[in-house]
């Protein structure tokens, strides 16, 4: 796929994955030993939040953390229009609704439960729910469509087998750019299941070496993967349900409806992946296979300059309340084409300097 990319001028690079490389700060996980089992890394050198806050604790660097399981949020309580108190929540050990008081609330429970807590969090100042005046909290969710493309080599003289690492390396992120911004943008990938030869079962299965030779050699089915930007829509929207699941927060109504334009984006996007199968002289099987499975949903309370266009401020700070913040993927404007983690992370970071700010400012101290 790399040499096809070189072929036409298409750019491509390798997918950016968030984990620990070598440095001076102390931790309790390894460095990344590229070991290829990355989605269950026994060195936790695969960023996952839960580390980094069992590390806190442990180390006892601040006295004032608590994590508090079983907890299951149900209100934001509001002392004045402007200003929020704290929040109420279902205590699942012994079934107590449960109280607790904040000069600051920070909202971290993703594009689709952050935009419901808000949205239940109906109060005589917030009738609609908290930020909700304008009836913009919910709305506009985006998700990535994630597309699969499969093509037929004629034999595998390059005796190319399965990829080492089990999730995606080689990426380009050409069309991510803004020439592609009008009609969307997208990013392609090599899947880790292609091409389909898995060596180590023919050898299980007691394949002679003539007969795995055979197998390597044969006509080899590839795959295509990617992502393509959708765009928010008002009448696309997330909502609490009246039952609760089985954590204690309500089920979630969902009401998506495909863009007009996803068709005809899609099939430009097949022919310029049927250009890159071509020139690894494969030819491409059909139309693709598209999952709208919510893929890094985003979008429902978004920033804006003006509070009738969105939620959050450029802080993250819910419009018309002082002490009230949304970190998740829900305060994006829009989404792109590739993974957010790691914008998601820069901007936490941000908040949290934003945040430090603010108290030194006031004399509280970082």
């Amino acid at each position: 796929m790399a040499a096809a990319l070189d072929a036409l001028g298409i750019a491509h690079s390798h997918l950016p994955i968030a984990r620990r490389g070598f440095n001076e700060s102390a931790s309790r996980h390894a460095p990344c030993q590229t070991t290829g089992t990355c989605k269950y890394c026994p060195f936790g050198a695969r960023y996952s939040a839960n580390n980094y806050l069992d590390e806190i604790l442990s180390w006892g660097q601040h006295s004032n953390l608590q994590i508090r399981l079983n907890s299951a949020v149900q209100q934001i309580c509001m002392g004045s229009k402007t200003t929020a108190s704290g929040v109420t929540y279902v205590d699942k050990t012994d079934g107590q609704v449960k109280h607790v008081e904040a000069q600051r609330i920070v909202v971290a429970a993703g594009a689709i439960e952050s935009a419901k807590l808000l949205k239940r969090s109906k109060n005589e100042f917030w009738v609609n729910g908290v930020g909700n005046d304008t009836d913009l909290v919910g709305r506009h969710l985006v998700t990535h469509p994630y597309f699969m493309f499969t093509a037929k080599q004629n034999g595998n003289n390059n005796r190319l087998l399965q990829p080492e690492m089990n999730f995606p390396t080689l990426c380009s992120r050409h069309f991510d750019s803004e020439k592609e911004q009008a009609s969307g943008k997208f990013l392609l990938v090599n899947p880790p299941g292609s091409p389909q030869i898995d060596l180590a079962k023919l050898m299980q299965q007691g394949f002679t070496r003539r007969e795995v030779e055979a197998a390597i050699l044969a006509p080899t089915v590839f795959e295509m993967h990617g992502m393509v930007e959708v765009f928010g829509e008002p009448t696309n929207y997330v909502d609490n349900h009246n039952i609760p699941n089985f954590m204690g927060l309500n089920q979630t109504v969902v009401n998506y409806t495909e863009d007009s334009g996803f068709s005809a984006r899609m099939a430009q996007i097949q022919e310029t992946v049927k250009e890159i199968f071509r020139a690894m002289d494969a030819s491409l099987l059909g139309k693709p296979s598209i999952s709208w499975r919510a893929d890094h949903a985003a979008c429902t309370v978004r920033m804006s300059v003006n509070e009738k266009e969105g939620v959050t401020d450029a802080n993250l700070r819910v419009h018309s309340v002082q002490n009230l913040y949304v970190c998740s993927n829900g305060v994006f404007p829009n989404i792109g084409a590739v993974n957010p983690t790691l914008t998601l992370t820069a901007l936490a970071l941000r908040l949290g300097d934003h945040l430090n700010a603010v108290d030194r400012a006031s004399g509280g101290g970082a």
